[in-house]
């Protein structure tokens, strides 16, 4: 009897604190697993199925939503009153992932935890992140032009001095070389001077064929085209191992398919890199469509995956 009575006082008890503030109780239907942004701060680091959420501002709350299935939500949460209100994530008949406010509750959930609002972990967009690389083609087209127009390569010395070097330069192999001034009485043994510029022991002039000219052209052309693919694979698997988060993971991995090949080995990685098995299903659906070439590397593909009932899934997704 005293026991019964305990209860019922302690449930009293809590109905009243709950009915004195105001509580968020957000639950995700579709078993995903979802972190929660409000007002631009993360609430929970590690993704949990639901949660509550008490002290947030009062007033109008941004929310945003992070599945970790890769989609994001967005909501503005209006000014409640004090209680408790619920919120579900569910998905739609048409495969959209959206939030709907259930009403206020007369209970929370046992199963999940309180959370105090706390603003001490900012939330990065993983488009706005950067990486800091090494300096190593800051100056490619100033070379470029270096080797293109040697004399305008000057243009940084005082103007006097940049017409001097201008005015006594002589273009030998490819290379600037300063030239001996030459004075009006001298004008007959100019012949001589320009000879003695080019040196006694100096190779003959190598005749080169306009099919080996074409070829070094566009060899020079394509490669700072080569030299940025390059930068950028470097630069994504950088960024794919420093992203903390599972959805940004997944939309770096999308976005760099969308514009580059990926090979068999790198996809692998990619793969692994991923925490869960539907990530890896939604990813490798997304890299087939853009590439067809990967059929061969499809036991590699399939053994990234955890659970056999993925990899059934995703034996479906190779045509």
């Amino acid at each position: 009897m005293r026991k019964g009575l305990k209860l019922l006082l302690l449930f009293f008890l809590f109905a009243q604190v709950t009915d004195a503030q105001v509580i968020l109780m957000i639950e995700d239907e579709t078993k995903s697993g979802f972190k929660l942004v409000m007002n631009g701060f993360v609430q929970n680091e590690t993704a949990l199925p639901k949660l509550n959420l008490q002290k947030f501002p009062e007033g109008e709350n941004q929310v945003l939503i992070l599945l970790e299935n890769g989609f994001q939500i967005r909501r503005k949460i209006p000014k409640l009153e004090k209680g408790i209100h619920k919120y579900v994530i569910y998905k739609t008949f048409r495969g959209d992932f959206k939030i709907r406010y259930r009403g206020s509750s007369g209970s929370l959930s046992q199963s999940a935890i309180m959370i105090d609002y706390h603003d001490d972990l900012a939330h990065v967009d993983p488009s706005a992140r950067t990486i800091v690389q090494a300096d190593t083609l800051s100056r490619f087209e100033e070379w470029q032009e270096a080797q293109a127009d040697p004399i305008a390569a000057n243009d940084s010395l005082p103007k006097a001095d940049a017409a001097a070097v201008a005015d006594n330069a002589v273009i030998k192999d490819n290379a600037v070389v300063e030239a001996e001034v030459v004075e009006p009485d001298q004008a007959e043994k100019g012949v001589a001077i320009v000879d003695s510029l080019k040196g006694k022991d100096d190779p003959q002039e190598k005749l080169v064929s306009d099919e080996e000219l074409e070829s070094q052209v566009t060899l020079a052309a394509d490669a700072p085209e080569k030299l940025n693919e390059a930068q950028a694979y470097e630069s994504f698997e950088q960024q794919f191992k420093l992203s903390q988060f599972e959805f940004d993971k997944l939309k770096l991995a999308k976005d760099f398919v969308s514009k580059y090949p990926m090979s068999a080995e790198l996809s692998v990685r990619v793969l692994k890199g991923l925490k869960y098995d539907q990530s890896r299903l939604d990813f490798l659906q997304y890299l087939l469509s853009k590439q067809d070439n990967l059929g061969e590397a499809k036991a590699e593909l399939l053994s990234c995956f955890d659970y056999e009932l993925s990899i059934q899934q995703a034996k479906k997704l190779f045509k």
